[in-house]
């Protein structure tokens, strides 16, 4: 791959994709948008009265409208490359899937203390997850901090803390879960003989 080209790596670009196609299918075609809305939000009165749990992770994968699309795919593709060359690609869509999950579930059990019906949508618990495994990477390899590192990390806090800010059905709370959960996850991974080290050393390594 030539000097200057964007990389791609497989989890982000298919990640990324997803959410895409889901939105747009739903935008194009009325009927499917309204069932991915209806059956597929997360709503905790579903949840609990209905048995509904697979709302936990469809949820993940719907948007409120194109600034939230926008916003939560942009750090997810320029900043999410950065995890997964650190982490490798199956351990990437671990920490997606498993910090998207934790921040949902905060998310819920936080409604449950406060006697509320929850309901939200959105990437951002996962992509907040992600934030939080880079974050600890960057921490673990401040040494030889590269200016772009800090960069893409600062600007995706930045704007996913905006696009919650502008979505009402975006939680905030979900994001806390997320980040914290991404912190645990990458901790976990960097202590485990074997695993990838999170070094900018490996910014070389590429995917096809």
């Amino acid at each position: 791959m030539g000097e200057g080209e964007q990389k791609l790596y497989p989890a982000v670009t298919a990640l990324t994709a997803v959410n895409v196609v889901i939105f747009f299918a739903g935008l194009i075609i009325r009927p499917l948008g309204d069932l991915f809305y209806t059956k597929g939000i997360l709503d905790s009165a579903a949840l609990f009265a209905g048995g509904e749990w697979y709302r936990l992770i469809t949820s993940m994968f719907l948007h409120a409208d194109m600034n939230h699309l926008v916003s939560n795919m942009l750090v997810l593709f320029f900043a999410g490359g950065e995890v997964e060359k650190r982490t490798g690609t199956f351990s990437f869509v671990i920490l997606y899937f498993l910090t998207g999950l934790c921040g949902n579930l905060l998310s819920v059990l936080n409604s449950v203390r406060l006697a509320e019906r929850h309901m939200s949508l959105g990437a951002s618990g996962a992509v907040f997850g992600m934030l939080g495994a880079l974050a600890l990477f960057t921490f673990l390899n401040r040494k030889n901090l590269q200016r772009g590192s800090l960069m893409r990390l600062g600007f995706g806090i930045a704007l996913s803390l905006y696009a919650g800010s502008v979505t009402p059905a975006n939680d905030q709370t979900a994001h806390i879960g997320g980040f914290i959960s991404g912190i645990i996850y990458a901790a976990a991974i960097s202590l485990i003989p074997g695993q990838r080290s999170p070094r900018d050393g490996d910014r070389d390594r590429t995917y096809r």
